[in-house]
């Protein structure tokens, strides 16, 4: 392997360059995204976000009793509730109706006339304005991100390593494609996860427990970092309990605050966690994940999923349920990094190498995924940079993945000039096989080097 240098001493970038190039890759995920602001993003999600931050607000026209509390409660003639994502991003909800009503003319306000004309893609100065303000959380979390990979990694490694894996990240297709162009909220919740992990470097055991327990609060799929955090706590907690005391009631403290304004509806959040498995009950979601090769699409097929798509439920090898099947080799995986992480008694390189692990186990392994599922391993694996080829080729091989397959699903606009060629070029075979085969055997390969890969000192210093 070729030689890293993260042991080899550097002389610090002097603190005015560092901030410089700092600033320039924020400028630079900022400049690449804006373009896309106002363009129609995938309009049911962006529909869904609309009809929620009105339902937060009181009143409302789709729940008359309003407040925040009413994104819980059940839709008329329905067992689900209105919202199916967990509370955090419900606040950031409600602050955009606000923002919405402030910076929209004087005879619009936020309604079921904006949602209509979201859902409808129309490009209205009240539908751009709703689009843009939906975007503008997850693009500033990327924005955040690049410039936190930027910083975290420049005091371990060359600045202008470090400036390249920003504006790396920064250019990534599927990134600027998540926030920017579909107006999806992936970018917020791994930014929490990722100063988690930089916290669980740092032996910072309590803002740990606050930055994850964020995290499981506005995403579920947080959860792939268990391993780490409660390893970290058990090996850095201390035996006379008072900073597994001081852990658990920051994260108990941080939960009680969250639920504070839903403790009449407790059933409905805990259905956005508990009835998410429920929700769409099939093997894959159009994730390129390894269930995927059981069930290969050459294109998405959404409105006929009954017929093309695999129930999870189903029995499998020795009659276990497949989506049983999938979480047997998620917590396989689980066990196996924590067993790994006790023995070189949670060191910076294994940390590294179970976030790299981890996000990769729970994408392939899981039933249920969706293409998006595996957009926070590009984040992750960025901060969790060393320098060898081997990384570099399987950091571009999944960013390249998670692109295809998000393009895959919803290139853009209809109306974009390049959606109906990103359709023309994926919706067919490569070379006989569906590009989500190409794809799913991309990302075992890469998932089964990142598993065996030895995680002494040596693989960072390029010792292999």
């Amino acid at each position: 392997m070729e030689a890293a240098r993260t042991n080899i001493p550097f002389e610090p970038l002097p603190a005015r360059i560092r901030w410089g190039a700092a600033a320039g890759v924020a400028v630079l995920a900022l400049a690449v995204r804006l373009p896309w602001l106002t363009s129609p993003g995938f309009v049911i999600d962006q529909a869904q976000f609309v009809q929620w931050s009105e339902i937060s607000r009181s009143p409302s026209e789709w729940s008359p009793p309003g407040g925040l509390s009413s994104v819980y409660l059940k839709k008329p003639g329905s067992t689900r509730p209105w919202c199916n994502y967990p509370p955090v991003y419900v606040y950031c909800l409600r602050g955009l109706a606000g923002l919405y009503d402030f910076l929209a003319p004087t005879d619009q306000v936020l309604d079921v006339e904006v949602a209509w004309q979201v859902i409808q893609a129309e490009t209205t100065p009240s539908a751009k304005l709703a689009y843009a303000l939906y975007k503008i959380p997850a693009v500033a979390a990327d924005v955040v991100l690049t410039l936190l990979i930027f910083v975290l990694l420049v005091h371990r490694q060359p600045w202008m390593r470090a400036f390249t894996v920003a504006a790396m990240y920064a250019l990534m297709p599927a990134a600027i494609h998540n926030s920017a162009l579909w107006g999806q909220i992936d970018a917020i919740p791994t930014l929490l996860v990722i100063v988690s992990l930089e916290l669980a470097r740092r032996r910072r055991l309590m803002l740990m427990a606050a930055a994850a327990t964020l995290a499981l609060l506005t995403k579920a799929q947080a959860i792939m970092m268990a391993p780490v955090w409660i390893m970290i706590a058990v090996a850095w907690g201390g035996t006379k309990g008072r900073r597994w005391l001081a852990m658990l009631g920051t994260a108990l403290g941080i939960v009680v605050i969250v639920l504070l304004p839903f403790r009449n509806v407790l059933g409905g959040v805990s259905q956005a966690y508990l009835g998410a498995a429920n929700y769409y009950p099939f093997t894959h979601l159009n994730g390129f994940s390894a269930w995927f090769l059981k069930t290969p699409l050459i294109e998405p097929r959404l409105n006929e999923m009954a017929e093309w798509y695999v129930s999870d439920l189903g029995p499998g090898f020795l009659g276990i349920g497949l989506r049983y099947w999938g979480l047997i080799g998620v917590v396989a995986v689980w066990a196996y990094v924590m067993i790994v992480l006790r023995r070189r008694r949670c060191d910076d390189q294994t940390i590294l190498w179970a976030a790299r692990v981890l996000p990769l186990a729970f994408f392939l392994l899981s039933t249920q995924m969706h293409e998006r599922y595996l957009f926070p391993a590009i984040a992750i694996w960025a901060w969790s940079f060393f320098h060898s080829r081997r990384w570099w080729m399987s950091w571009i091989a999944i960013g390249g993945c998670v692109t295809l397959n998000q393009l895959w699903v919803w290139p853009g606009p209809s109306d974009a000039s390049w959606a109906d060629t990103c359709r023309l070029v994926l919706h067919r075979p490569w070379l006989g096989m569906a590009p989500g085969i190409w794809c799913s055997f991309s990302l075992l390969v890469v998932f089964i080097y990142a598993l065996i890969a030895r995680t002494e000192a040596r693989e960072e210093t390029g010792d292999v």
